[in-house]
């Protein structure tokens, strides 16, 4: 690299500015970015001697929309530099952490996607080499697979490397010196990761993953693909990802029902979106349950009530011969405070199977649109010690505007209290550009069969924002929040739509949310996204 590559490669670089820090290891740092007010992007720093060039080559090339869409690379000094989309989302690892195993049609589904990826991946001659719980996000369209930190060109891998070895219960023998690494070696990965969804155990644990896979909760049919995709031998396996994914197909399966899942703020991992050259992303639905609840006889009764950006709606779910039991939610309201130009209104946190569910309010009280405006959201444990902090954003926020948002959060301790803190926004995020304007209506809420309430509507767009720098193709966010008769918040959920409606037009939604919660109104809030 001469100098002046190398001047103009850290003039691109320095263009973005980092907004959060994702991840950060040996194969490099990985943080989420924005370019002149457009994005979020996630940006790959990784160490040159460390680069896949070939594989990140290839990529740009390969049309399928579960693998990432590739914004920009370039070569800095000492670094080789990767920016793509980034998409809300929640990996298969955290959705089986937070919810447990999965049902076999769900667990079919899911995997068949990634076979479809892994297929795509193997006729551009890529291994990728690390197929795991982790790097696989879900969102409304399935599966996507992400981190290409191990992949590898066929032509070029010729046996599994020292410090390249790919995940332990996941990577295929051969990874590890035994022979070379082809397609069945991914092959191999996906029959382990059909295992984990399967019985919630991971392989590390042989004896637990073992004794799980064996027990009658897996179908015999199911079991036989995985040990077949998992043999020693790759020879003995199925031969490419598009047999594993027929063999999935013609297993049978019940009726798949997606379920959204908690937020897809959680910045825990890199997330990819697909397809758009901007800032499309994708909506997170994540189909989790580990059990199947009783269906129960329910009647919904609601009330529409116009608002600005939300309506109402009256919802009560019952259960027939106290067959559903459904804990309450713990209802926590914390202080909150109020930083220059945002402030946080409402507050509302749960606990519940290992996670942390919250709800907040932010408001815009300065006269300038705020780019993402974001709330840190701290949880402390009784002796004062901080078991979490995690930065919530939001895309933009119009003067005296007031956002909703619900995510979920690290519960693996449970914590006494909850801060919600705005964060003071920078003078690059201050514009007078005019954002879009939604607004939602027709709200009903229901008993979705799985636990959880699904809530229904419709989202308009009033007003194109004829200036401000979105993606024509921006999508929008709808989070819907749950109050008790007191109109106290006592739950909430979000979902993604990956396009909006035309001004003055309008089209459907669902937002999912996990948890059956006791509540008297249902509103749902809109913004681009």
């Amino acid at each position: 690299m001469n100098n002046d590559q190398a001047m103009h490669a850290m003039s691109v670089d320095d263009s973005y500015h980092v907004e959060h820090v994702l991840a950060r290891g040996q194969e490099g740092i990985t943080d989420l970015v924005t370019l002149d007010g457009t994005g979020p992007f996630v940006r790959k720093r990784i160490p040159a001697t460390r680069a896949r060039r070939g594989v990140w080559a290839a990529l740009p090339e390969i049309d399928c929309a579960r693998l990432p869409h590739i914004e920009a690379t370039y070569e800095m000094p000492d670094e080789f530099i990767v920016v793509y989309d980034y998409v809300p989302g929640e990996t298969v690892e955290q959705l089986v952490e937070s919810r447990g195993k999965l049902d076999s049609a769900k667990t079919q589904r899911l995997v068949g996607e990634v076979c479809q990826a892994a297929s795509k991946l193997h006729a551009h001659d890529i291994v990728h080499r690390d197929i795991t719980p982790s790097n696989v996000v879900v969102a409304a369209d399935g599966a996507h697979l992400i981190d290409f930190g191990i992949a590898r060109l066929s032509s070029e891998d010729a046996k599994g490397s020292d410090d390249q070895l790919g995940t332990w219960g996941f990577a295929a023998p051969e990874q590890y010196g035994f022979a070379k690494t082809d397609a069945r070696s991914d092959v191999y990965s996906i029959g382990r990761l059909l295992g984990y969804l399967l019985t919630g155990v991971h392989p590390e644990d042989k004896e637990g993953y073992e004794q799980a896979l064996a027990s009658p909760d897996v179908s015999a049919g199911l079991r036989a693909v995985v040990l077949k995709a998992t043999e020693f031998e790759p020879s003995a396996r199925y031969q490419s990802a598009a047999e594993l994914e027929r063999a999935l197909q013609n297993e049978p399966r019940e009726k798949y029902t997606a379920v959204a899942g908690p937020d897809p703020h959680a910045s825990a991992g890199t997330h990819i979106s697909h397809g758009s050259h901007r800032a499309r992303t994708i909506a997170l639905v994540c189909a989790i349950t580990a059990s199947t609840v009783v269906i129960v006889l329910l009647a919904i009764q609601y009330l529409a009530q116009s608002e600005t950006a939300s309506t109402k709606a009256t919802s009560n779910i019952t259960s027939s011969g106290g067959a559903t039991s459904v804990a309450t939610p713990q209802d926590k309201k914390d202080a909150q405070t109020t930083v220059d130009a945002l402030s946080v209104g409402e507050s509302h946190w749960s606990v519940s199977n290992g996670s942390v569910y919250a709800e907040f309010s932010l408001t815009n009280n300065s006269k300038s649109t705020v780019v993402f405006p974001s709330v840190t959201i701290t949880g402390y444990a009784g002796d004062g010690s901080v078991l979490f902090s995690d930065e919530q954003f939001l895309l933009v926020l119009a003067p005296g505007d007031t956002a909703y948002q619900s995510t979920a959060l690290d519960g693996s301790t449970a914590p006494a209290r909850v801060e919600f803190t705005p964060n003071s926004p920078t003078a690059d995020t201050l514009t007078n550009d005019t954002p879009p304007s939604l607004s939602t209506a027709n709200i009903s809420a229901r008993a979705d069969g799985l636990g959880g309430i699904t809530v229904s509507g419709t989202v308009t767009l009033d007003k194109d924002g004829s200036s401000f720098a979105l993606s024509p193709n921006y999508g929008v966010c709808l989070t819907a929040i749950l109050r008790d008769a007191s109109g106290n918040i006592v739950g909430g959920g979000v979902s993604f739509l990956s396009s909006h409606p035309k001004e003055g037009s309008s089209m459907p939604f669902d937002v999912h949310i996990f948890e059956r919660v006791d509540f008297a109104t249902c509103e749902v809030h809109a913004l681009p996204w």
